[in-house]
This record gives C-alpha cells, structure tokens and sequence, in this order.
C-alpha cells in the first residue's frame, strides 16, 4: 500500500466527508431502534423475549465484520468496499422497514449489521490512508466528532421519528442518505487497485471460528443479565467462545496471510497509538479499526503517533503529558534492554 499523499486535494475531503456520514448512520441505526422496540413489537406480533434479538443480530453481525474490513479492503480497494457496505447497508434498511414478520427482519438486521460493521472501521483506514500525518488529527477529529453524535442523538431521534410516522421510517431514513453517499464516495473516494487474489487464500477454518468465537461471545453477554453470569447457558457459551478463539489465534498465527494480522497486538507504536485514542474516548469499533488497520503491510508511525498526541495535548495536555511520559519510559526500557543484551553478546564473544 502505497504512502499517504503529502497534500489532499478537496475532492478527497469530499469523499472522506461522505464516508463519515457512512459511519454516522452505521452508528445511529443502533440507537434510532432502541427506542422503538415496542413499537416495533406490537406491530410485527414478535414475543417480548424475542425482542432483544433484534439488536442482537445487528451487533454479532457487527463485530464480525469489523476485523475482515482489513482484509476486505485488500481485496476490493477501500473506495469498492465502503461503496458496496453503504449500498448493502440502503438496501437491508429498505428490507427491515418492509419485514412482515420477526424472521424477515431479522435476515435483514444481519445485514445491515454486517454492512454497518465495515463502514465504521473503514473510515478511521481511511485517516491513514488519504491524509498525510499532519491532516490526520483534523480528519480523526471529524470522524471522533460524528462517532460521538450518532449515540447522544439517536435515541431522540428515534422517538421523535415513530411517533411522528411510523417505525418503519427508522429504516427509510437510511436510504436517501445511503445514494447520496454512496455516489459521492464512487465519484470522489481515491481509486485504488483490487487484489481479487486475496480471496483465494482465505482460510475458511479460521473465519469460521472468529465468527463462532465473537457470537458465542455476544450471546453470552446478552443473556447474562437475564439468566446470570453463573447459569450453565453462560458459562457454556463462554466456554465455546475461548475455546474457538483459541483455536482461531492457533490458526492465524500459522499462516503466512492470516484474514486478521494479529501480530499488530504488537506493535509499539501502535499499542501507544490506542492509548491516546482511548484517552480520546474513542468507540471500541473505532479501537478495532485502529488496531487492524485496513492497509495491508501499514505500521503506524512515530509521526503518526506524535500527530494523536499533539491532537490530543490541545484538548487534555495534563493526561496527554501522562500518557507520554508513559510512552516514553517504555521505549527508554526497551532501549536499556537492547543496550544491556548487546553488552551481554560482546562479553560473551
């Protein structure tokens, strides 16, 4: 992958702008539905209990998505997949606002779930990708921006919506947004060149147990208030949830392109980098996204990292001096410790 650019002109900040409006709506949808999950219920006649999985669908779907956007953007550039999620993304909303029964919306919140999964984490790729270091604290602050909205207001919004048409505009207000982004992210998103190649070297077992791994996962942490954390259906889906993790990590650390690079967990610069961005309150999407970046071969910089901080040192210097000194008396360990082995090798020989 080819270095960001050391100017972007204006149509990449279009096309950026766009992507974030992507990821708004990916993030407000969540919370546009919570409010309306009565409404919805008595509607379609879905039982009480079922309820909750209306979210949930959306969610497991979620957060498999996020750690093959990495992988997904190698094979389909990142302007064919951002285009692709947001068209997904239009069309499952029309699907959930038509669904005439619990099984048809919940086939569709999958989808839109999955969509919604990779146009989060694509536009903090992008950052990286389309800025140069010293235009990424600007971008990040955009994106961090809308990232924050999209939560406080969704649940008004979402009230304000059903009461005034129907349910089923919670849904329908994706789609007019969705075109237009979608047609500014073709028209203004840089073009990069696909690796269908990629595809071919996916390694199916391990997908599967990811995908296991994080459902098992987020079952159990939606039962668990209901049943108890100690009940046999917890604890056994916790279990399922180690145990093919475990399996999975075996499995990507054996191959030569794993579907998600975990040897970013480390990574210096980039362990440090997630710090200052969780100072910075950012979401655990935005988190998954930063630690699996989509750019294949990327490592973030030195540069890049002192770029966060600056970013972050105007808005909290008092926990942004902590944080670095933090950072810097790690690297001044790491250093003695190098510094220590080479005298050890010298008195050896």
């Amino acid at each position: 992958m080819n270095p960001p650019p050391s100017s972007v002109r204006a149509g990449t900040w279009i096309g950026f702008g766009a992507m974030a409006l992507g990821m708004f709506m990916a993030i407000l949808d969540i919370q546009v539905v919570v409010t309306s999950l009565p409404n919805i219920q008595a509607a379609l006649g879905i039982a009480p209990e079922k309820m909750s999985w209306v979210q949930t669908a959306y969610l497991i779907a979620e957060v498999i998505a996020i750690p093959l956007t990495g992988l997904l953007t190698r094979v389909l550039t990142m302007r064919g997949l951002f285009v692709a999620a947001i068209v997904l993304f239009s069309a499952a909303s029309i699907g959930c606002a038509t669904s005439g029964g619990f099984t048809a919306l919940i086939a569709w919140r999958v989808l839109q779930g999955f969509a919604g999964g990779v146009l989060i984490p694509s536009v903090f790729s992008a950052v990286f990708l389309l800025f140069p270091p010293r235009q990424q604290g600007l971008a990040t602050t955009l994106a961090g921006v809308l990232a924050v909205l999209a939560p406080t207001v969704g649940p008004l919004a979402g009230g304000w919506i059903t009461q005034t048409y129907s349910w089923h505009w919670l849904f329908f207000i994706n789609v007019a947004p969705g075109v237009a982004v979608a047609l500014l992210a073709a028209r203004f998103v840089p073009a990069g060149k696909p690796d269908y190649g990629q595809a071919r070297h996916v390694d199916l077992v391990a997908l599967l147990l990811m995908a296991l791994a994080l459902a098992a996962l987020e079952i159990a942490l939606k039962q668990a208030p209901q049943d108890g954390w100690t009940s046999g259906l917890v604890l056994g889906l916790l279990a399922l949830s180690f145990f093919n993790l475990a399996a999975f990590v075996h499995c990507t650390m054996g191959r030569h392109t794993p579907i998600v690079d975990l040897r970013a967990l480390f990574d210096r610069n980039r362990e440090m980098f997630l710090i200052l961005a969780k100072a910075l309150d950012f979401s655990w999407d935005t988190m998954m996204s930063l630690l699996f970046l989509g750019a294949k071969g990327h490592r973030i910089t030195a540069g890049e990292l002192r770029e966060l901080a600056t970013e972050y040192d105007r808005l909290n210097p008092d926990t942004s001096r902590s944080v670095l000194a933090f950072y810097q008396s790690r690297k001044g360990n790491a250093l003695a410790k190098r510094g220590a082995d080479r005298d050890l090798q010298a008195q050896t020989h």
